[in-house]
């Protein structure tokens, strides 16, 4: 699913304009952007936790010619789903 097939969704289910629709979803991501670069966790009951995680730096190897590289230390987004998200999932892929 493309952003935009969220906000057109997103506005069925409210019945709000696509363009109202577009700038909540754009702020609701802003925010989450926002908060994670400020080392903020930003938990949804029901659906899960957005926080960061240090990667440590570790050795590499390039693709192409498998020189080995530095790669340094960065700061990776995570999510972690919530138990009911996992069930929802799990449910709905049942076979």
């Amino acid at each position: 699913m493309t952003k935009d097939e969220l906000v057109r969704q997103v506005a069925d289910k409210t019945g709000l304009t696509i363009k109202d629709t577009k700038n909540i979803v754009q702020t609701v991501f802003d925010t989450i952007s926002d908060s994670l670069s400020t080392d903020e966790k930003i938990k949804i009951s029901g659906f899960g936790t957005f926080a960061v995680k240090k990667r440590a730096a570790f050795k590499g190897r390039h693709p192409k010619t498998g020189e080995i590289l530095d790669i340094s230390e960065s700061i990776q987004p995570v999510f972690e789903a919530s138990k009911q998200l996992k069930e929802k999932v799990n449910k709905s892929n049942a076979t």
